[in-house]
């Protein structure tokens, strides 16, 4: 009798907490970020003072004023096309410098929900340093991305503009939590 009385409490008190659980637990969870293994080497711009690390088969090249990081042979196809972006998955991870206008005329105004692509923008804060992130995904085809494409554009604000990560193949994308969480200004 006593237990017939006490199942329905139980009952609820489950279906509380898995409630709570689908509702605050489990979106949480921060992704893992891998230690730097000791083979990477280090990039350091002296023009925009900012370092990063990469792997040992990454290399890192200058596209007029894109710095670009990608595996090896990556880099060899981007400079047998004289660094023209064709295929701008090709480049991976690109870095510029924006100044405070081409954000407020170039980026921030690309950087919405259209017919093609749906875009997010969130502060966030990567190894110690403040900055902006958008995330575009594509659901239509462009003369960059295809459907399901996803480009991550953080943008680290420095003296007079930003430097701006441009990160577009998703196949690398564990890498690239790395190498951005590797930036130092």
């Amino acid at each position: 009798m006593k237990f017939k009385l006490f199942l329905p409490i139980i009952i609820a008190l489950i279906l509380i907490g898995v409630g709570i659980w689908f509702m605050f637990g489990k979106d949480d969870v921060e992704p893992v970020i891998e230690p730097i293994p000791d083979n990477w080497l280090t990039y350091t711009n002296e023009e925009y003072s900012y370092s990063f690390q990469h792997p040992e088969e990454w290399d890192v090249i200058t596209c007029a004023k894109t710095i670009v990081i990608a595996p090896d042979e990556r880099i060899e196809e981007i400079q047998e096309a004289n660094c023209i972006m064709d295929a701008p998955k090709l480049y991976v991870w690109g870095l510029n410098y924006k100044t405070q206008e081409e954000y407020e005329n170039i980026i921030e105004p690309y950087r919405i929900s259209d017919s093609y692509k749906d875009v997010t923008k969130e502060d966030v804060v990567i190894n110690g340093n403040e900055a902006i992130q958008y995330v575009s995904a594509f659901k239509r085809i462009t003369s960059h991305a295809n459907v399901g494409d996803k480009f991550i554009d953080t943008l680290f604000p420095i003296e007079g503009g930003y430097v701006e990560s441009t990160f577009m193949d998703q196949e690398y994308v564990e890498t690239y939590r790395m190498i951005l969480n590797s930036i130092t200004f």
